[in-house]
């Protein structure tokens, strides 16, 4: 069976479309399960769930090479999300020292990772985009034809990106000094050089706790003994303290 190959420009739009996506349907369910409209934003600026276009673009190349049956696209799409949800948590955790996902109180779940019910939407994930939504999207990118607006797009995409590392690490590093007690406010002096003036200011007033914990309500931390706990959970008892 032959097949049209993916290049850079459409992974590109896959991954701005879907991530785009991402966001909506997790808006939508957790506001279905919980009753609440809660930030479930990828990044901290762009609205965007990454971890859905990085899927979706994996599960779009990888299912160019499947004849395109419903059992197949299944099966494949099942096994590919659960590699690819698996592996982005561990990388997630690696940088930035915490989890954005834990599936731990759900049964058949690996590592917390994973689990079986979320496996199964991504197949049906899969379905969907190779049966309708991919082809949608083909009709549009294909007529994209101004090269710079790719390249103003992915450079956009990893300012954001490199941005949310860094709010995050700083965030999840103040949160820690607070859980131990360490933390103490620093004040610049008045001949402090702009740099640290600049650095002081994003980390103290863009990356403030009350903006990340709107951003990011679920990020958690590891306690002494290795237990998670939700970074706003820290925020909430240190507030009561200093009150």
């Amino acid at each position: 069976m032959e097949h049209d190959r993916i290049g850079k420009h459409e992974m590109l739009w896959y991954f701005c479309v879907f991530s785009i996506l991402g966001l909506i349907i997790e808006t939508i369910f957790c506001y279905a399960t919980t009753g609440n409209i809660e930030s479930r934003k990828g990044f901290l600026i762009l609205p965007v769930c990454p971890i859905y276009g990085v899927g979706a673009v994996i599960i779009i190349y990888v299912l160019q090479f499947v004849e395109h049956k419903i059992l197949k696209l299944a099966i494949v799409s099942f096994v590919a999300g659960s590699i690819i949800e698996y592996v982005l948590s561990f990388i997630l955790e690696s940088i930035y020292g915490n989890r954005f996902w834990d599936y731990s109180w759900l049964t058949y779940n690996i590592n917390g990772r994973i689990a079986l019910r979320y496996s199964a939407f991504w197949a049906i994930v899969g379905i969907v985009i190779a049966k309708v939504i991919k082809p949608l999207i083909d009709k549009i990118i294909c007529k994209i034809k101004i090269k710079w607006i790719d390249g103003l797009i992915f450079a956009i995409f990893l300012f954001d990106a490199l941005l949310t590392t860094w709010a995050v690490q700083t965030y999840t590093s103040r949160t820690i000094k607070k859980y131990e007690n360490k933390y103490e406010e620093i004040v610049l002096e008045e001949n402090t050089n702009i740099l640290k003036k600049t650095i002081h200011y994003i980390e103290n007033s863009i990356f403030s706790d009350e903006t990340m914990r709107k951003i990011f309500p679920n990020i958690r931390i590891r306690g002494n003994e290795g237990q998670e706990i939700y970074v706003t959970h820290i925020l909430d008892y240190d507030e009561r303290v200093r009150k």
